[in-house]
């Protein structure tokens, strides 16, 4: 019986870890070491093996609610690209590395958004949005040191609140008109003055 017994612990204690994985061991709950691909062995009931896709890029979607410079309000969704870098700080640093990740884009983006003006945001800023956000949250993910790293930030919409988007349209539509009117008057000009 203890034969088998042996037999069966020694059996259940191997495992393969993918070409894509990194394997977390931790020995009575302690990190112990990391393994890359390939077979291996770990002690049933002493060590607990966590196995982490490190190439994988996953998305989480944000959608927030934001006051800029010139304190209107503006409505972002945004998602929030990114892949584990670092298993043992994703796994044993932080607590949710994916709620402290959502509440680190959270910050960085309401820090970006309330340093720019709502036209700006709406109208140009978007890609500009994106670029500035990315390296202040990857600096507080590495700050929390989550062991994620950020690959890329996709604006999907910039919009007034619902309550105030006919209003803000409105004003957008006189914009363009105005603009309109003026390049027809030029136009005219241009036509005349040589007569």
């Amino acid at each position: 019986a203890a034969v088998v017994v042996v037999g069966l612990t020694v059996i259940a204690g191997f495992y393969r870890v993918e070409q894509a994985e990194e394997a977390v061991v931790l020995r009575f709950g302690k990190y112990h070491m990391t393994e890359t691909a390939g077979l291996h062995w770990a002690m049933p009931l002493v060590n607990e093996v966590k196995k982490i896709n490190i190439q994988k890029v996953e998305q989480i979607p944000l959608n927030a609610r934001m006051i800029t410079e010139d304190t209107n309000i503006v409505e972002i969704n945004l998602t929030v690209q990114y892949r584990i870098a670092e298993p043992v700080d994703y796994l044993l640093k932080v607590s949710e590395p994916d709620v402290t990740l959502l509440h680190a884009t959270e910050s960085a983006l309401r820090h970006v958004v309330g340093g720019s003006k709502m036209t700006h945001i709406l109208n140009e800023g978007r890609a500009t949005l994106a670029r500035d956000i990315q390296p202040r949250l990857q600096q507080y993910l590495k700050t929390y040191q989550t062991g994620i790293e950020v690959s890329g930030i996709n604006i999907l919409e910039a919009l007034p609140p619902k309550e105030v988007k006919a209003s803000f349209d409105d004003v957008i539509r006189a914009k363009e008109d105005k603009e309109r009117l003026q390049n027809q008057a030029q136009t005219y000009s241009n036509g005349i003055v040589p007569e």
